[in-house]
């Protein structure tokens, strides 16, 4: 948002557990707010496909009016209508260097400090972020 000169609105942030009920509640607040916003970026898929649900629900067309992102690139992201844009990240490959950086720690080979370790993310476009021209 920074880099695009976005400011940061504090009342569209929405702070949940990420289950399917809260998600649908985070859709019906969206659908109240004045106007809507041009999209939604869900922290797991999960929460963003309830999202995708309720607005249809509403009568809202996912992405003309509304885009959706998630997180996690789950497989049932390319089964709802329309697909989900998502971020794949590499969860197996972190939990693997996080358990060998405590194996290291837990046989003394680590010191006190830790290494940054960045592993490598994509952005998965599909339909639900793709505005027809």
């Amino acid at each position: 948002m920074a880099d695009h000169d976005i400011p940061f609105d504090e009342h569209l942030l929405v702070i949940n557990s990420l289950s399917e009920e809260t998600s649908t509640e985070a859709a019906q607040m969206i659908l109240k707010m004045d106007p809507i916003p041009d999209g939604i970026f869900a922290a797991n898929d999960p929460a963003a496909v309830s999202c995708i649900r309720e607005l249809k629900r509403a009568g809202i067309k996912i992405p003309e009016q509304i885009a959706v992102g998630g997180f996690n690139n789950d497989p049932f992201s390319r089964v709802i209508e329309p697909d989900l844009t998502t971020i794949n990240y590499p969860g197996h490959e972190m939990g693997e260097a996080a358990v060998s950086t405590l194996i290291r720690r837990l046989d003394k080979q680590e010191g006190a400090s830790l290494n940054t370790m960045v592993l490598r993310h994509q952005l998965i476009v599909r339909e639900s972020s793709l505005r027809k021209k």
